[in-house]
């Protein structure tokens, strides 16, 4: 094989490539070819040229090298090529003819070697294939040269060579004779082997003829031309047998070609397999074809035209050989005959064929594919392990680059693993079980995160889903949507009809895809949707309980949450779309499941894989930027990023916001605006982080001292009443607290007390969540009786193992929740909702419920009559009317009885105690001033409006607008109240009455006032600031309703004069010692005001018609009317100096609890309270007493009274003591 006049015929210029010249490139080409096997069609020529530069084991070398390479025993062979295997077959046949060259006798006489053991010689040596004999130790240069060295002496003559021989140096020629030495003894040994594999016929000719060749070439000299002229005569001999046989090789060259021709005809009807089966096997006959190259050519046939597969092909391949074994095989040899990189996708796609129609087994072919498996599981490890050293890498000052986008981040496996290829192939042919078994050898999701593998399992699923989505997740009949082509093939998985047919057929392809359906949102979509129809089938809508029956499909798409859907939202770049359908779904699972759904979510999910891995890290860095740069002035723009990390990442990213909180308590207004973008679903995992970082059991709930609550859990705390809209009030301004006198609108424009406006949006969705699971009124039981025990703790002086200080701060702790909770329940629902389904069980009126409140739930009256003040409005408000012509009582007089022992009705009537409890602020008096001043504010505001170049003529007129709105909702909401105030002033004059039934047997009206005073004024005074005001109000209002039997001179006086009442100020907490001095001084400034002047005295008290203003004796039945001088003498005698001397007495005391009180009541009262010159110096020496003593031990208590101190002394208001006395004095 030379093909040189094909070789110089070539236009090398357009063949050069790069920096080579055209000669270069066609002397390579002549140094390749020589290197290439003789017998080889021209189609294999290039094959065989790409072998021997890529240097495989069967390469072939020239005739005149020897092939060194050895072939590695754990892969297959080669084999031979449709012009060999005749050649190999027939050759015996061959070389026992007669070959037609008259040689034979023409060597007799000149040889030692026998005519006939010259024909078997001739045989041994064809079969001895490239065993070349070395000569012995040469007797002179001629016979070593000659025989060894040929290419270097070529035609010279014996004696020429005798020459060179003799001119070299007794060195060289020592080492030529130790080099053939050498190769002589390898020889001996090879032929030795050689010898043992004949059989003993050829094996005694084998060695006769070489002994006779052998004592041949012992003559030296005299007959090494005699020998080289017979060796000459048998190359010819040899040479000649083998152009005759490859003459008759070149007759199985058209066989091949009509067989060719035969299997890529025209199909039609009348072509069957059986047909074709005849006509091939004819070929074999006539033409003596190889049939393993038969097979050959079928596999090549059938690779050009796999669509005839089920008809032609694969019944074909089953009636020609059946052997599984020797198909797989040929595929394997076909597999390594090709680089991993170029293997023809045809190849992968007629043996999936075959592997679906159970021709052969995937045992038989999976061993020829490469890589190994061990491999694969290498690089799995290897992915997953680097994931994770960029992760920690993340903990290092030199936070890592971000990575890649998640699909470059995929490595291009598939060209180079033949196993992935042929998985792909599987799968887009529909062969679900052999791709499953394959997907199975492997780690998990790794196989799947080769894109075009994750892709045909998407087109797999959405053909087996498409039926039963069309049928139960249509949108709208009119919208037909894509269709999906039918596929078409035979062993395509059954589409399903029906919801619980997914389950064979979906699931499992989808358990195996796990994350990677992110490439397909499509088919996400759908997913998502019909687990939302699977749930509806549990009858999930109207109760949150697990079904019981195990053919449904509840926990199947439980698991499908776990491990594909949230995983696949994870890797996707914010589709808020796909979340809120998640979302759909998710709300109708129990919270506790919807949990434990997050909790794999952001834990097990993101330590699994790879991709996953960066993910995360990717997101946390991105979030620690937003967190760096966040303020109040980048609101918008930060919390729309925020948004848009939490579609797709919200675990981690709440998990470090709350850690950021529970640093930096200043970062909650800021957070709490920007996550107003968050959607439905992203707010229900905020909710679990929140429990979750709130039930660490890591952190200690108190600071190292014991008597304080944590800093981490006072910012969470505070956080999540800002994020769900419940808010504490306790430090309101004067404006604040007469804005919470007015209506709901009145209240949200002016007292606000946040750092945010309260959205309806996460009000909304806190207060769905309470009446879902019936939580509302339970939740606020708890919280009461929680309350209970820590002021049971606090009377007792019983703290077990806590501090006093912190027994106390947890009673506060529970009353402001309790007060926020009952407050966001009554602001966030209208009146009817309250009144039907958050808190009655059952329709029944509110005072029904009342009563199993103070009774069965064994509430005090002050928690009862807060949660039910909302139902008592609603009755007023709506059935006023109604009740006034039937005669009925509008509050619950009746049912109050039992929560108070018997004797106590002797004095106060049950019609009283449920009005005090039932009335609010609100009730008593309208906010006009307050209303005035925002009604001027928004005023001026549409004066800065109309006044305002800088906005456009939309934005202008939106601004206007809406505050002409709120300025008229405003007046309207004022005359609402205003019609409330007269409907509940005429109840209570019409009840006065019989608020008091005072028994004729009793002295004074003392014994009266005494048990308002237990039961009605001092628990309600310190449960809420507007509270103290409301008690204040009530008691003026009584006084100005001329109320039968009370005596407000006795009220006053049993209230200033011992402001430590029965010792009550000892067992108040820090906030209600708050509350009780804000009482206090609503208290003072009545009768501060009445003092101010004797006409505003006149005013107020009507001498001759308000005996209320009087001190009376039963005895003798005459009331004497007290004067404006009686008043002066009765505060400057007693009064305030009784005021004093009890707070100093708590003040010298050594007691926390009593010095602390004192000081807030101080502070509470200061406005009032000391207006005489030397009480106030009197006051001030008793708190720096107390500033010096606690400077060291409570610090605290120092601080206070150095507050109270200053402020004292910046108070010039003092009046010395005769001024006081006086009726008038000067201003």
């Amino acid at each position: 094989m030379k093909y040189e006049s094909r070789v110089n015929h070539l236009n090398w210029e357009s063949i050069k490539f790069q920096d080579y010249s055209a000669e270069e490139c066609k002397n390579r080409w002549l140094h390749v070819q020589t290197h290439m096997r003789n017998y080889r069609i021209l189609a294999e020529v290039l094959e065989d040229a790409e072998s021997w530069v890529d240097g495989p084991c069967y390469n072939n070398l020239n005739k005149r090298r020897k092939n060194n390479q050895k072939h590695p025993d754990d892969q297959p062979k080669k084999p031979r090529t449709s012009s060999m295997l005749p050649s190999m077959e027939q050759k015996d046949a061959v070389l026992e003819k007669p070959s037609g060259l008259e040689v034979k006798n023409e060597m007799a006489p000149k040889t030692l070697i026998s005519p006939t053991l010259a024909t078997s010689s001739s045989q041994l040596l064809f079969k001895a294939g490239k065993k070349t004999e070395p000569l012995k130790s040469p007797m002179s240069a001629a016979a070593y040269y000659d025989m060894t060295h040929p290419s270097r002496l070529g035609q010279r003559t014996p004696d020429q060579i005798d020459y060179v021989w003799s001119m070299l140096s007794v060195e060289k020629m020592k080492k030529w004779i130790e080099e053939h030495s050498k190769n002589y003894e390898d020889y001996v040994l090879d032929m030795g082997e050689f010898a043992g594999s004949l059989k003993p016929a050829e094996r005694k000719f084998f060695r006769t003829f070489m002994k006779n060749r052998a004592g041949g070439l012992e003559d030296g000299d005299r007959n090494s031309k005699s020998n080289f002229h017979i060796f000459k005569i048998l190359r010819g001999f040899f040479k000649d047998n083998i152009i005759l046989q490859a003459e008759k090789i070149n007759l199985s060259h058209e066989g091949y070609a009509k067989l060719t021709t035969e299997l890529n005809q025209g199909i039609d009807d009348t072509v069957t397999p059986l047909c074709i089966l005849e006509v091939v096997q004819s070929l074999v006959d006539c033409f003596n074809l190889d049939p393993n190259r038969v097979l050959h050519v079928i596999m090549e046939s059938f690779e050009c035209r796999p669509q005839l597969h089920s008809r032609i092909f694969v019944p074909l391949i089953c009636s020609y050989m059946s052997d599984s074994s020797t198909l797989c095989e040929v595929l394997g040899f076909k597999f390594t005959s090709f680089d991993p990189s170029s293997t023809p996708k045809s190849l992968f796609v007629i043996t999936t064929l075959l592997l679906q129609h159970g021709v052969i087994h995937l045992e038989g072919i999976y061993r020829w594919l490469t890589p190994e498996d061990s491999e694969i599981d290498e690089s799995a490890a290897k992915e997953l392990a680097d994931a994770k050293e960029y992760a920690r890498r993340m903990d290092i000052i030199a936070v890592p680059k971000e990575d890649e986008k998640i699909e470059e981040l995929i490595e291009e496996r598939a060209p180079y693993n033949r196993k992935f290829v042929l998985c792909e192939a599987l799968l887009s042919v529909g062969a679900w079980d052999q791709a499953s078994s394959l997907l199975k050898r492997h780690p998990k999701h790794f196989v799947t995160s080769y894109r075009p593998i994750s892709s045909s399992i998407c087109k797999l699923v959405d053909y087996v889903t498409e039926p039963v989505y069309r049928t139960r997740c249509c949108i709208s009949p009119e919208l037909s949507g894509k269709p999906v082509l039918p596929v078409g093939v035979w062993n395509f998985p059954k589409t399903a009809k029906e919801m619980k047919e997914l389950r064979k057929t979906a699931f499992p392809m989808l358990l195996s895809l796990g994350p990677h359906l992110y490439n397909d949102p499509i088919l996400l979509h759908k997913l998502i949707r019909l687990c939302n129809a699977a749930l509806d089938d549990c009858g999930l809508n109207s109760s949150k309980k697990p079904p019981q029956d195990p053919d449904s499909l509840y926990f199947d798409v439980c698991t499908l949450f776990d491990v594909v859907i949230l995983p696949s939202l994870a890797l996707m770049e914010s589709n808020s779309s796909v979340e809120e359908e998640i979302w759909n779904v998710l709300k109708k699972l129990p919270y506790e499941h919807r949990h434990r759904r997050y909790a794999l979510w952001r834990n097990d999910t993101f330590q699994s894989h790879s991709l996953l891995i960066r993910r995360k890290v990717d997101c946390v860095k991105r979030i620690k930027d937003i967190m760096e740069r966040m303020s109040k002035d980048n609101v918008k723009p930060t919390g729309r990023v925020l948004g848009k990390l939490s579609h797709s990442c919200p675990g981690f990213l709440f998990d470090y916001i709350l850690s950021q909180i529970q640093i930096y308590d200043n970062l909650i207004g800021p957070l709490v605006d920007s996550l107003k973008y968050l959607t439905n679903l992203s707010y229900d995992v905020l909710g679990y982080c929140v429990l979750e970082a709130l039930s660490n059991p890591d952190k200690e709930r108190t600071n190292p001292d014991g008597t304080t609550i944590s800093m981490w859990l006072t910012a969470l705390s505070a956080f999540c009443g800002a994020i769900w809209g419940i808010e504490a009030s306790e430090e309101m301004t004067k404006e604040h607290m007469e804005a919470m006198q007015g209506g709901e609108l009145l209240r949200a424009e002016v007292a606000h007390f946040g750092q945010v406006r309260v959205t309806k949006k996460v009000a909304q969705r806190l207060k769905e969540t309470l009446l879902e699971y019936n939580l509302a009124i339970s939740l606020c039981h708890v919280i009461a009786q929680q309350r209970c025990k820590s002021s049971q703790c606090l009377e007792n002086r019983k703290t077990e193992n806590n501090h006093l200080k912190l027994d106390g701060k947890l009673y506060d702790q529970c009353q402001d929740t309790l007060v926020q909770l009952g407050t966001f329940l009554a602001l966030n629902m209208s009146d009817d909702d309250y009144y039907r389904r958050t808190l009655l069980s059952e329709f029944r009126p509110p005072w029904s419920q009342l009563e199993s409140w103070l009774s069965e739930c064994h509430n005090h009256a002050d928690v009862a009559f807060f949660l039910a003040r909302p139902m008592f409005s609603h009755s007023i408000n709506s059935k006023y009317d109604e009740l006034r012509r039937a005669e009925e009582n509008l509050l619950p007089a009746q049912n109050t009885q039992k929560s108070l022992e018997d004797r106590v009705w002797e004095d106060l009537s049950p019609q009283f105690f449920a009005t005090f409890w039932s009335l609010t602020v609100y009730d008593l008096s309208v906010p006009n001033a307050a209303c005035e001043r925002e009604v001027q504010r928004l005023k001026v505001a549409i004066q800065q409006t109309n006044e305002n170049r800088d906005l456009s003529a939309i934005k202008q007129k939106n601004e206007l607008d809406r505050c002409k709105a709120l300025m008229d909702n405003l007046l309207e909401e004022e005359k609402k109240q205003k019609d409330h105030n007269e409907r509940i002033m005429a109840l209570l004059k019409q009840e006065k009455d019989s608020w008091f039934l005072c028994q004729v047997a009793k002295l004074s009206k003392t014994e009266t006032i005494t048990p308002f005073l237990q039961h009605c004024l001092f628990p309600r005074c310190v449960f809420t600031a507007t509270d103290a005001l409301f008690c204040a109000r009530f008691v003026q209002l009584m006084h100005n309703l001329k109320t039968p039997n009370f005596s407000t001179l006795n009220c006053y006086d049993l209230i200033f004069c011992d402001i430590t009442w029965k010792g009550t100020m000892t067992s108040y907490s820090e906030n209600e010692a708050n509350r009780y001095g804000r009482f206090l001084c609503a208290m003072l400034e009545t009768v501060m005001h009445w003092h101010s002047s004797k006409k505003i005295f006149d005013e107020a008290i009507v001498l001759d018609s308000l005996p209320n203003f009087a001190s009376a004796n039963s005895l003798r039945k005459k009331t004497i009317t007290l004067t404006l001088k009686s008043i002066v003498i009765l505060f400057t005698s007693g009064t305030t100096i009784k005021i004093a001397i009890a707070l100093v007495v708590y003040l010298k005391s050594k007691d926390y609890v009593q010095i602390r009180n004192a000081l807030i009541v101080l502070i509470r009262i200061l406005p009032f309270f000391p207006v005489i010159t030397p009480l106030v110096g009197f006051i001030d020496r008793n708190v720096e007493v107390v500033r010096r003593e606690q400077r060291v031990t409570r610090q605290d208590l120092s601080a206070m009274a150095i507050s109270y101190g200053g402020q004292l002394k910046n108070k010039k208001t003092s009046i010395p003591e005769h001024e006081f006395h006086l009726a008038t004095r000067k201003p």
